[in-house]
Parts: C-alpha cells; sequence; structure tokens
C-alpha cells in the first residue's frame, strides 16, 4: 500500500482492515482456509469436499465485494468483472485443451496485456 515497506501478510491484512478494503483480517483468513481446503489438501472424503465447497460458495460474493473494495481503492482502470473473465479463460485453458476455448483465450490477449501494463504502472506510480 502506497510507498509503505514491504511487510508480513498478518500486517498487510490488518491495514487492509484499517483502510476499508476487507472487513476484518480474520475473515480473510477464513477465506483462504476455504482455498487451501481446495488447493494443498484436496479432500478425498465426500463429506469434506461438500463442506469445502459449501464453504466457498457461501464465502463467494462476499470475496467478489472485496475485489470490488480493492478496484475502488487502487481506482483500478478496468472493473472486477474482465479480471475475472481473464481468470476463467486461463482457468479453462490450463484443463482443457479444447480448441475453440484457446482460440478464445487468445482473443483477450490484447485487451488482457492493456490492463496489466495499466495495472503495473498504477501500482508503480508514486501516490498522490
Amino acid at each position: 500500500m502506497e510507498d509503505e515497506e514491504p511487510i508480513n501478510m498478518a500486517d498487510t491484512l490488518n491495514r487492509m482492515e484499517k483502510r476499508g478494503i476487507i472487513e476484518s483480517a480474520d475473515q480473510w483468513r477464513r477465506f483462504r482456509e476455504i482455498r487451501n481446503a481446495f488447493a494443498y489438501n484436496y479432500p478425498e472424503a465426500d463429506a469434506t469436499r461438500v463442506q469445502a465447497i459449501n464453504q466457498a460458495w457461501h464465502a463467494a460474493s462476499v470475496v467478489l465485494d472485496i475485489a470490488q473494495q480493492v478496484n475502488l481503492y487502487c481506482e483500478l482502470p478496468t472493473d472486477v468483472a474482465q479480471w475475472l473473465i481473464y481468470a476463467d479463460s486461463r482457468v479453462g485453458t490450463s484443463h482443457d485443451y479444447d480448441g475453440e476455448k484457446a482460440k478464445a483465450a487468445l482473443d483477450l490477449v490484447g485487451d488482457f496485456v492493456k490492463d496489466v501494463v495499466a495495472l503495473y504502472e498504477i501500482l508503480t506510480s508514486s501516490p498522490s
């Protein structure tokens, strides 16, 4: 945030909470636990998998609200919905080698690069 020195994740979350970007650091930690249930644990038991899916489903709208808050805080030039389209396209092509999905992803590359450059410029510029 701004030109502050690098800090650990706990401090980052506390600062985001203080600035109103997230509701609470603890809430974000719970979201990370839900994510980790998918990313690292690969639950084998059906009941555990169902619980993780239900938790993710209930958290999704809040996470999208947080993404919008980050968008507003950083005054990003691209709406959060567009970044989600980029993410879906990437996921769709990394797990399925369908030619139509690859072409659709390729069609997004030009806009994606422009948005990444704009984001980079915002993140590396001096605060006003």
